[in-house]
């Protein structure tokens, strides 16, 4: 029994210290994600070093283009209601027009305000007078403003305009309420994820919207912008790292093979020289009717074979790739004998303990022969289920995660099963 307890304990810390170490990467926001017929574009925060490879699922990519930022454009969604106090209002405009005089060649300003509706002063501007103009006649007035209705409708007109270059969106506003019109949180939510945009939600107090600031400015943390308010914050310091954001991010243009432009959704992974990465859920393209590509016959043997596993990086030995795969499989079987040895721990018996194993075991080796891509890059989705940060993010961004309930809780039972078992022996012992 000792010994069994001790092999659950030396497991179950080791699965924690993996998903530390896992959790410890470096990972960076992609920003902007876009599908074309192409392939697919990212816009990325850069380590300041270059990109070393680009995964699709688990396989490799080799047609990649790594460019800079080029012209931005910026959406700016104003709440020109009386709930923004008149201290705030000169300030804001003034924030607005230096913003705009920052901007650099080819940058594009889209103004807009909201009540009800959304009002758009200015469409994808560059004249620096013409968007001073509209911002100096812009009026705060007694009238009701829909936060969440208002910013789904800019996020849908951004994914419909279909420009493929780096956009954030500028969110001036007291909060977000509980609005009894337009959409549901969980629907803006969605969007936010679909078009992924860096929402950056500029925060006016008045006194009494802790809450609606809150709720605003977890919509910042879920889309990989920034949030600010004005109150802790001087706008011109504001001012000052919001034209910096863009300093740091570059453009990535991938083309998958035919085989993976399917139209389904695929994780993309970027890995940069020194560790760091980013990923992100995209969208493939679709080729509906793709031509045989040319150099298919003339292409090395090898080269293929390891594109479409995705175990073998280039320059690493094949041996290499098979430990991987051979990786994912132990990790499933081991998986397997701490569940039997946990039933056996629990029952007292070999039969039903051993049943599990062997049962266990044979699903996996059937898994494996009738489809081994199936546990290509299982360990690093099992990984990612387990993260204590990854469940924590949801709940932090104002999320109710059922996942991460169910995560906890059973974590939480657990180790109160396990240490009511430790009690139990030291007191008969």
């Amino acid at each position: 029994m000792k010994k069994i307890s001790r092999f659950l304990s030396v497991f179950i810390c080791a699965v924690i210290a993996l998903t530390v170490i896992a959790s410890a990467d470096d990972q960076l926001p992609v920003m902007n994600a876009y599908t074309t017929q192409e392939g697919v574009t990212l816009f990325v925060e850069s380590p300041g070093a270059g990109v070393e490879q680009v995964y699709i699922g688990n396989a490799a990519c080799q047609r990649l283009t790594e460019s800079e930022l080029g012209a931005t454009r910026t959406v700016v969604l104003l709440d020109n209601s009386l709930s923004i106090q008149e201290g705030y209002r000169q300030g804001i405009k003034t924030f607005l027009t230096d913003l705009v005089a920052a901007r650099n060649d080819g940058d594009t300003f889209t103004i807009a305000t909201f009540s009800e509706d959304v009002v758009y002063l200015t469409q994808d501007d560059n004249d620096y007078l013409a968007i001073k103009e509209k911002i100096d006649a812009i009026t705060f007035a007694n009238q009701k403003s829909y936060f969440t209705k208002a910013l789904y409708q800019v996020l849908s007109d951004i994914a419909e305009s279909g420009t493929i270059q780096y956009t954030r969106v500028i969110v001036i506003a007291d909060g977000a309420e509980n609005e009894e019109l337009g959409y549901t949180d969980d629907e803006l939510y969605q969007k936010i994820r679909a078009v992924q945009v860096p929402i950056d939600t500029i925060g006016c107090s008045t006194g009494d919207n802790a809450e609606n600031l809150k709720k605003m400015f977890s919509l910042s943390r879920i889309s990989n912008g920034k949030d600010y308010l004005i109150d802790n914050t001087s706008l011109p310091d504001i001012l000052q790292d919001v034209i910096q954001e863009e300093n740091h991010l570059v453009r990535i243009d991938v083309t998958p093979t035919q085989a993976m432009s399917d139209g389904t959704v695929r994780s993309v992974r970027v890995n940069f020289t020194g560790g760091a990465y980013a990923s992100a859920e995209i969208a493939m393209p679709f080729w509906a009717a793709a031509e045989p590509e040319p150099e298919t016959e003339t292409a090395p043997a090898v080269e293929p074979a390891a594109e479409q596993t995705g175990l073998l990086r280039p320059g690493e030995p094949l041996f290499l790739a098979l430990c991987a795969a051979a990786a994912l499989v132990l990790v499933a079987v081991i998986l397997v004998i701490a569940a039997a040895l946990l039933v056996y721990y629990m029952t007292q018996s070999y039969v039903l303990g051993g049943a599990v194993g062997v049962i266990g075991i044979v699903i996996i080796a059937v898994m494996y022969v009738a489809d081994s891509s199936a546990f290509q890059g299982a360990f690093g989705n099992l990984i990612s289920a387990l993260s204590l940060t990854g469940h924590f993010y949801n709940f932090s961004s104002g999320l109710i995660d059922i996942a991460g309930i169910v995560y906890y809780l059973s974590g939480s039972f657990l180790f109160l099963f396990l240490a009511d078992q430790a009690v139990e022996k030291r007191r008969w012992c």
